[in-house]
């Protein structure tokens, strides 16, 4: 429960993120997104 929760705060906090920043940005964030999944993943 406590996963899910986490999960949709960064979410939204992405979709945020995401909506103020131009194509390139998009890109580089969808980047960050991938090493901090797989460095979570590790944990």
């Amino acid at each position: 429960m406590m996963d899910d929760r986490l999960k949709r705060l960064k979410e939204n906090m992405d979709n945020t993120i995401l909506n103020t920043l131009d194509f390139r940005e998009e890109n580089k964030s969808k980047v960050r997104k991938v090493i901090y999944n797989s460095k979570k993943i590790k944990r």
